[in-house]
């Protein structure tokens, strides 16, 4: 028996139909494309035309729907996760970049790099319903929301500062100055700490949530671009995009404990849902590499298409 559950932004999802097993889709920024692969196999099962440049991704399991966006279209495509199809597109600000989904599903947070503001897409609507504005020159990147759904960390590359957004008003309620050229960020399971990269000091500021202040910065690899903890909060994973490599942090000491080679300009990560596997996009290898986390080595590299920048993974319905 199929059972249906409750639209969420348009879209009926049927229990009955949702994917077997996790999926990847990864995003090809000069290909225009989005891979998506079969995590139980690591093959590419089909592959989706978007729009120009699309660079981050975020999911919606409750609605099996992943959002994409569109840097030189300056859009975000919605693309139905039970059939891997684009199902429509919400106009955002200026080269959008990054993503990310409040815990309740309910809205999406969009950086617009070039128009230093972050749009509010009210996912029940597919409609924005607010604009907030970051701050001359701050280019804003990747952001992260906290588990609780209390605030946003956004990663400012043009000024070397993260801001703070309040989920509830969206509004910048803070500003705290990191290292030079920030760029990826993660937040800790448990919701307590926020790891950002700092591409030109070749390093990683551990920010304490609460009080928004930088604790400790532990070096890595040369431009580093990522991070991503695993389910676990045990480790993070920084991919340092000048060496081919990702330095694995072990976050009780807060000290890099291992070194992967991968592919060439990695960027962003993903881990599957129950921690095993590692799914990093090389940018200039037009791959991604696949890390066993117990052993911290590579065991398999799949091709896409041109220029990976962005993978995330949807998870099965359990």
């Amino acid at each position: 028996m199929k059972i249906v559950l409750p639209v969420f932004g348009g879209l009926i999802v049927a229990l009955g139909s949702l994917q077997a097993s996790p999926t990847a889709y990864v995003s090809n920024f000069n290909g225009d494309t989005v891979s998506v692969i079969d995590v139980a196999t690591n093959t590419i099962t089909t592959t989706i035309t978007v729009e120009d440049r699309p660079y981050g991704m975020a999911f919606a399991p409750k609605s099996a729907t992943v959002y994409l966006a569109n840097r030189d279209t300056n859009s975000v495509s919605i693309i139905n996760a039970l059939n891997n199809t684009v199902t429509g597109t919400i106009a955002v600000g200026n080269t959008p970049k990054f993503l990310a989904i409040t815990p309740d599903g309910t809205k999406i947070y969009v950086t617009n790099t070039l128009d230093e503001t972050v749009s509010v897409i009210d996912v029940s609507t597919s409609t924005v319903i607010a604009t907030i504005p970051i701050g001359f020159g701050y280019a804003p990147e990747q952001l992260i929301i906290t588990p609780n759904g209390v605030k946003a960390f956004v990663v400012n590359t043009g000024i070397n500062k993260v801001s703070v957004i309040s989920v509830a008003t969206d509004t910048v309620i803070d500003t705290f100055n990191v290292d030079s050229s920030p760029s990826g960020i993660d937040i800790l399971p448990d919701g307590t700490k926020v790891y950002v990269t700092n591409r030109n000091d070749d390093n990683v500021s551990v920010i304490d949530v609460a009080t928004h202040t930088v604790d400790k910065t532990i070096p890595v690899g040369d431009n580093p671009r990522h991070v991503a903890f695993t389910p676990d909060g045990t480790k993070a994973y920084v991919t340092n995009a000048s060496d081919a490599n990702v330095s694995v942090i072990d976050v009780a000491s807060e000290t890099v404990t291992a070194t992967i080679p991968v592919g060439n300009s990695p960027r962003h990560i993903a881990f599957s849902s129950d921690g095993v596997k590692a799914y990093i996009a090389n940018n200039s290898s037009g791959n991604v590499s696949v890390i066993d986390v117990a052993t911290n080595s590579v065991t398999d590299t799949i091709t896409v298409g041109n220029s990976p920048r962005y993978v995330i993974i949807f998870p099965s319905v359990k």
